[in-house]
């Protein structure tokens, strides 16, 4: 039995990003064999994204102007009831520098979606405070692994977590419970 999971791009993002959520929402469909979820692209959308309306929606806004703090690359909020996943709303954050991948300059798009749409999935962030934050190379590192923004861009992490690594598919296997 699958559920599926639809969502929505909104017209802040531009064709690239796009692409990039459309394509790290396919990593996880993918996961494992029989994961009993599935996005869904849905379309575009140029509504505002309302947080908590029951419609999952993707886009770009200035974090300033919705009181998150500017430092932040992307947020995730997630509706939920008796404890399941309804819905989500992720925003990345205009104020930050964007592209597409690897560079010291910029956040890679389609790996912060897939860190981000980890989180839509009932995922929470994986930190050194919770492994020896050591792999054999970036290349191993998390999708969920959480970094702040300079060491993201002084190692360039958020290339790296387009691919996800056994913890990832481990914590996603344990976190179906929640759909």
């Amino acid at each position: 039995m699958y559920s599926t999971m639809s969502w929505y791009t909104n017209s802040s993002l531009n064709s690239n990003q796009v692409t990039a959520a459309i394509n790290a929402t396919a990593t996880w469909n993918y996961a494992y064999t029989g994961q009993p979820v599935v996005y869904y692209h849905a379309g575009n959308s140029s509504a505002t994204i309302v947080f908590n309306d029951s419609t999952s929606e993707v886009g770009k806004v200035n974090f300033y102007t919705i009181g998150f703090p500017g430092s932040s690359n992307a947020a995730n909020a997630l509706a939920t009831s008796s404890g399941r996943i309804q819905s989500f709303d992720l925003l990345l954050n205009d104020v930050q520098a964007w592209g597409d991948g690897y560079s010291n300059y910029y956040n890679d798009n389609t790996g912060i979606f897939t860190h981000e749409f980890g989180h839509s999935l009932g995922l929470d962030d994986y930190s050194a405070a919770e492994g020896s934050g050591t792999w054999s190379g970036d290349s191993d590192v998390p999708t969920m692994w959480y970094s702040n923004r300079a060491t993201a861009t002084r190692l360039n992490l958020t290339y790296y977590m387009r691919d996800l690594s056994n913890g990832d598919i481990q914590g996603i296997k344990q976190s179906l419970s929640r759909f």
